[in-house]
């Protein structure tokens, strides 16, 4: 009754207020620790719309995705939402590493990546996930150079624009 509902206004953060996320995690880790139900309700949610959300491709859900993988790494960081479903979900994007997969790496990594690299249980794990990244990045860059030097003038947009991140 009322947990359900109190744990969907929690999951129902606005999409495009992702400076409130911070409060909302915490007042999520706050009850949590007298409601034992609240967090594994929220990350259930959370997990499963990260998911859902990765299977959709068009521009109008990016900011739903970032909200999403922003709100999941402020309640990893209140350790609330355990750092392996944020690692099963770099991993997936990291396995895709194109258009809105890299943003939300990006917020994943901006979000809770200083604490899941300082943890000792993860820290390791992260170090891993970062050498992939920093290989795929290299990758994409040298790619998108290969796709524009011989073909483009030099002030031109690129061709193939595939990675739009330094």
């Amino acid at each position: 009754g009322a947990r359900r509902k109190l744990v969907r206004k929690l999951f129902d953060a606005p999409r495009n207020a992702l400076e409130l996320l911070p409060y909302y995690g915490r007042i999520a880790a706050t009850l949590g620790q007298c409601m034992k139900d609240i967090g594994p309700a929220l990350t259930t949610l959370l997990d499963d719309e990260f998911y859902a959300l990765l299977t959709k491709k068009d521009q109008i859900n990016l900011e739903s995705k970032i909200r999403n993988c922003r709100f999941l790494g402020e309640l990893v960081k209140f350790k609330v939402v355990p750092p392996m479903i944020v690692f099963n979900g770099l991993k997936r994007c990291l396995d895709d590493f194109t258009h809105h997969n890299i943003d939300v790496v990006c917020h994943l990594l901006e979000c809770c990546g200083p604490f899941l690299y300082r943890s000792p249980e993860s820290s390791t794990r992260t170090a891993n996930l970062l050498d992939i990244l920093w290989r795929l990045k290299k990758a994409k860059v040298c790619m998108l150079t290969f796709c524009t030097a011989p073909r483009s003038p030099p002030l031109a947009p690129p061709t193939c624009w595939t990675f739009c991140g330094a």
